[in-house]
């Protein structure tokens, strides 16, 4: 009585005293005397194992890969192949040369390579050589689909170039000044003029990104690491008028740097020459004019590695550092009629700020929103140490009847937080690109100056965490031919 067997790639089944084995084929037993296979790959021999195919059977690999020269000796393995690479080599045809989604679409052959996905056929072979060359077919195919890929798109070891421009806030508490003292209690309070922390910023910068994928990469791997050089330049100005400071018979405290080297050095105390609680008085103060003037330019160096993708979502891990140079100005001019007396502050803070960072990013490629635009959508976050050496120089002139110039030049170290934290959305058309993206960073790196009007002490610096959130807005575009590396292994 003639029985059917359907027997799966790689299973090896004992039925009626018969040992058969079989790759997705059908193998059919009649009688009791020998049967071949569909593909006439091996007989089955009644109580005994499978042998090797009849004379008449092929000796070379017979079944073709679609749109390649291979050929592999399994037909099961040559349909699971053409499966794998039909969507793929479609991809190619298509033009498209988004990474994020290639990675998604040749994945599944990566693993069968890497056998992570790939079926057990060990059974199946009695000839170790049919089953090295069919390995290394597949191997070869995903190399040369690999190659294919990256020679459409000129990626490589391709050169990003951008341009950013934008605008934002930089907030940080500014140095404060005057006091006042009653005469009868000697109550002193400190810091009568305070000026607004936030500074109104532009800023605008270049940079450029090298993509490593061809040149490195790490074994299990979605992509390679790429490595982005950028350069801003954030410039904001602050002007504020203050109404006249009456201190209504306190005595007027102007806090002096300390410069021990010219006439009150803690500064001057000036009386009302009316009782407590009168308006008026010689103290009377006028004309108050603040302006701030702050400057930064910083250099950021960030190796980006991808480490997981999951569908459209790629994470990635990053390492960096940033090195900035800020300075910051500030100038308060007065006038003191009653004592026939003009003054003013000028005041240096010049901060370098050297912050290694690590952090990570995450990205979801939404697809073309706009046929033929990419979008991806990007969040990152890296914090670290602000390593910080900061020199000040304060100055107080005094003209009039009271006259004083005042300088005194110190530094200081400081190290303290750093973070930074960047949301935002990319459009690629072809070979360029458009960004918007808002990004925040905190630092204590930055600081104002500390004038406590005491005999012996001299203006310091005073280390305060500084806030800026940007808008920014990139363009840029992608040169291919920039640095060319042949791929030799896609997949080391």
């Amino acid at each position: 009585m003639a029985r059917v067997f359907g027997l799966r790639l790689g299973q090896a089944r004992r039925a009626v005293g018969m040992r058969f084995i079989a790759s997705g084929i059908v193998a059919t037993a009649v009688g009791m005397g020998a049967v071949t296979t569909a593909a006439a790959q091996y007989v089955v021999v009644p109580g005994g194992p499978a042998t090797r195919p009849p004379l008449s059977a092929p000796t070379e690999p017979t079944h073709p890969i679609a749109g390649t020269a291979h050929r592999v000796y399994v037909a099961g393995e040559a349909a699971f192949l053409n499966k794998l690479i039909a969507p793929i080599q479609a991809f190619i045809a298509s033009g498209n040369c988004n990474f994020q989604a290639w990675n998604e679409v040749s994945r599944s052959l990566e693993r069968y390579v890497n056998k992570r996905e790939r079926l057990d056929i060990s059974d199946v072979f009695m000839n170790t050589q049919r089953e090295d060359h069919d390995k290394n077919v597949a191997e070869a195919l995903l190399n040369e689909l690999h190659r294919q890929f990256w020679a459409n798109c000129e990626v490589g070891a391709g050169v990003q170039v951008s341009a950013t421009g934008g605008a934002g806030n930089v907030k940080a508490p500014p140095t404060s000044f005057f006091g006042l003292r009653n005469p009868v209690t000697l109550f002193e309070i400190r810091g009568l003029i305070n000026p607004n922390a936030n500074n109104f910023v532009e800023t605008a910068g270049g940079g450029f990104r090298v993509d490593l994928t061809n040149v490195v990469r790490l074994p299990g791997m979605p992509g390679g690491p790429s490595l982005e050089f950028a350069y801003n330049h954030t410039r904001g100005n602050r002007n504020e008028f203050f109404s006249a400071i009456d201190p209504l018979g306190q005595t007027f405290l102007i806090e002096g740097t300390g410069d021990p080297t010219a006439p009150f050095p803690a500064g001057v105390a000036l009386g009302a020459g009316v009782p407590l609680g009168t308006p008026g008085g010689f103290n009377v103060v006028t004309g108050i004019v603040y302006d701030r003037t702050y400057r930064s330019d910083a250099l950021n160096f960030v190796i980006e590695q991808p480490i997981l993708q999951v569908g459209r979502i790629l994470f990635s891990a990053m390492a960096g550092v940033n090195v900035s140079r800020t300075t910051v100005d500030e100038n308060l001019n007065f006038s003191i009629p009653g004592f026939l007396t003009n003054g003013a502050y000028h005041t240096n803070l010049d901060f370098f700020t050297y912050a290694p960072n690590v952090g990570g990013g995450v990205s979801v490629a939404v697809g073309d929103i706009v046929p033929g635009r990419q979008t991806v959508i990007y969040g990152k976050a890296a914090v670290g140490p602000a390593i910080t050496s900061a020199d000040l120089t304060d100055r107080l002139n005094l003209r009039g009847f009271i006259n004083t110039n005042q300088v005194i030049n110190r530094s200081d170290n400081h190290t303290g937080f750093y973070g930074a934290f960047t949301g935002g959305l990319r459009i690629e058309v072809g070979d360029f690109f458009g960004d918007g993206s808002v990004m925040h960073v905190t630092s204590e790196s930055l600081g104002n100056v500390v004038r406590t009007g005491q005999v012996g002490d001299i203006s310091r610096i005073n280390f305060v965490k500084g806030d800026a959130t940007m808008v920014k807005f990139t363009v840029g575009a992608k040169f291919g031919g920039g640095v060319r590396v042949p791929v030799t292994d896609i997949r080391r």
